[in-house]
């Protein structure tokens, strides 16, 4: 019994280890070796498997289920296979209360995934203007951009959430910054034809004659899919 329990664990080491990509496999006299291997191997796979029930868990808001699995030892950084965080996920389905238990167990708020994007940015595009207030109160950073040099602000234009858009405002946002294409929050409430968020950009400075690269502006943009309220906003205050 015990010969075929040996070699249970190697069968088991040789499908964790090729899984985890190791291109050899340790004979019969590297037994000692190979049952560290198969240790290590184990406590990686059990870990992973953990992070991943910790994403899904903050995900879904499960918040019991989240003080659970950081308790036994769940990563507060993990990442999934886009880069995206723990906090990403709280944050992009608005849980404000796993987001605030990720946060006081050190979550980086200014994590970036593989496209630039962040918690705050998530939140943004989520709407949930409490979650973004956490956030925020935690130092995530106002204007930062992602690859396409949008930011968080912006987002929140093009969603048409008008409480996050002037919490971000009220917290310094630059209402004039530009993405790689030259646009402008206000372009993209306008194309969208959001008067209510166009005229609070327009009430903290909004440059009405910024142009694109390619010399678009919000008149053009507004004008072009037929948003007469938000056309007239624009003309009223100086759009040319």
């Amino acid at each position: 019994m015990k010969i075929l329990h040996i070699k249970k664990q190697i069968l088991t080491t040789i499908f964790i280890l090729s899984f985890l990509g190791c291109s050899t496999i340790p004979g019969p006299q590297h037994y000692t070796v190979t049952l560290r291997d198969y240790a290590k191997a184990h406590n990686e796979w059990e870990m992973n498997r953990t992070n991943r029930d910790l994403v899904q868990a903050a995900s879904r808001g499960d918040l019991p289920e989240v003080i659970s699995l950081l308790a036994k030892g769940a990563e507060v950084n993990a990442k999934d296979y886009e880069g995206k965080t723990v906090l990403m996920f709280a944050s992009m389905n608005g849980h404000r209360e796993v987001e605030q238990e990720l946060l006081g167990k050190g979550a980086e708020v200014n994590a970036k995934e593989k496209y630039g994007f962040t918690a705050l940015m998530f939140a943004s595009i989520n709407g949930t203007r409490e979650v973004v207030q956490e956030l925020l109160g935690k130092g995530a950073e106002v204007n930062a951009k992602n690859i396409d040099g949008k930011t968080a602000l912006m987002f929140a234009s093009i969603w048409g959430h008008r409480e996050v858009v002037h919490e971000l405002l009220s917290k310094g946002a630059e209402v004039n910054a530009q993405d790689n294409d030259g646009k402008t929050a206000l372009m993209f409430a306008s194309m969208n034809g959001d008067r209510d968020v166009a005229h609070g950009l327009l009430s903290k400075g909004a440059e009405v004659n910024a142009k694109g690269n390619h010399g678009e502006t919000a008149l053009i943009f507004a004008s072009r899919n037929a948003h007469r309220g938000v056309k007239n906003l624009l003309i009223k205050a100086g759009a040319k």
